[in-house]
């Protein structure tokens, strides 16, 4: 083909096929730079898309964070209630922040703001002498702890949220708001568990005291039974009314609402011995809540005018190291010496006379007191 051939215009159906090929080259541009456009359109939008999928893992974690942080806090401030507080939660968020988040019960410091940085919103409130099983505890507490969330507004109130008037009722119905995130919690459970206790400790002092009555007597009647039987075969030697442990009263006394013992120093013994007369002594130990003469009580080999004086008296005031405490009195009963503090760090009130007569038979109670020598304060 000649260059003259090469180069002439050639017709075919009316189209000039070499425009025909410039066109088709221009659409193929066309074409390549609009797939050029759709692919970067896609690039962006799977940014954007990626840079939310981000955010929304960051947030995420911040929420869970919160909750975790919250759910700590409540559990350091569950421990300080049971370890110290006894009776009382921290009253504000001043209050979580020395006792609870200072003394290392919340050891991570930084969870004393939420993950957005926001400061915690806290409430309690405290119900008074609630009665649980028949028993009336002194109170039960209150509080609820929220982070206002990402936006930093408090939908789940504000202020005295949580009000003693109506205290139940109030946490009953609190629900964190939109995106806040807290706990709430109430010492209920516990002191259902403290009731139980409280029950268990009275009953075992009680059993413990009756026990320790009833192994006195038998052992002073077997004694007083063995010198009258000894008396009864020859024995003078023997006499029970000899013998202090079982002449208690002068016979003149015996059908008296208080009778005189034969060591009182007002009256003098008349050496007579009627059978059970020893039963008519307080064998309970003495509280110094008595009012009766020491001469009331007995104390295995001790029954003698002149050791009276050092009868033990278990003061309901001592300190807990005194040798006559309420602590002693447990170690007495073969108890252990916590027991002469309740649940509820109340102190042990004993008293071995209730109904103040001179015979028996005698009542004894227990109580525990915020103040046992006061008992306007028990309860």
């Amino acid at each position: 083909m000649t260059r003259g051939t090469h180069n002439k215009m050639v017709r075919y159906g009316g189209i000039n096929t070499m425009r025909t090929t410039n066109i088709l080259r221009n659409q193929h541009g066309a074409m390549f730079s609009m797939d050029a456009r759709i692919a970067l359109v896609v690039a962006s939008i799977l940014a954007v898309s990626l840079g939310g999928m981000q955010m929304s893992r960051i947030e995420r974690t911040k929420v869970e964070n919160t909750d975790v942080a919250a759910e700590l806090i409540t559990k350091g401030i569950e421990t300080y209630y049971i370890s110290t507080g006894i009776t009382t939660v921290p009253t504000s968020w001043a209050n979580v922040q020395t006792l609870v988040f200072d003394t290392g019960l919340v050891e991570n410091q930084t969870l004393n703001a939420d993950a957005w940085g926001s400061a915690w919103v806290y409430d309690t409130c405290t119900e008074t002498n609630v009665s649980i099983d028949g028993i009336v505890v002194p109170s039960v507490q209150y509080f609820a702890i929220y982070s206002p969330g990402k936006d930093g507004t408090n939908d789940s109130g504000t202020g005295d949220f949580l009000t003693n008037g109506s205290c139940a009722a109030d946490y009953g119905a609190w629900q964190p708001a939109n995106d806040d995130i807290g706990r709430k919690f109430s010492t209920l459970d516990i002191e259902k568990s403290r009731v139980k206790v409280f029950r268990r400790q009275g009953e075992e002092i009680t059993k413990a005291l009756s026990a320790y009555e009833a192994r006195l007597f038998t052992e002073n009647q077997n004694y007083c039974s063995n010198k009258l039987a000894l008396f009864m075969a020859g024995n003078a030697a023997q006499d029970p009314a000899n013998d202090d442990r079982c002449d208690w009263m002068d016979v003149q006394d015996v059908n008296q609402a208080n009778p005189n013992y034969i060591n009182s120093s007002s009256r003098a013994d008349d050496n007579t011995y009627d059978i059970g007369e020893e039963g008519r002594a307080n064998y309970y130990p003495r509280s110094s809540l008595e009012n009766q003469n020491l001469d009331v009580y007995y104390v295995p080999d001790l029954r003698t005018a002149a050791s009276l004086g050092v009868q033990a008296t278990y003061d309901v005031g001592a300190a807990a190291s005194a040798t006559n405490s309420m602590e002693a009195l447990m170690e007495l009963l073969s108890l252990p010496r916590t027991y002469a503090v309740d649940p509820w760090n109340r102190r042990l009130r004993y008293n071995s006379n209730v109904t103040n007569v001179g015979q028996a038979p005698f009542t004894t109670s227990i109580e525990f007191c915020t103040t046992p020598t006061n008992p306007a304060t028990c309860g």
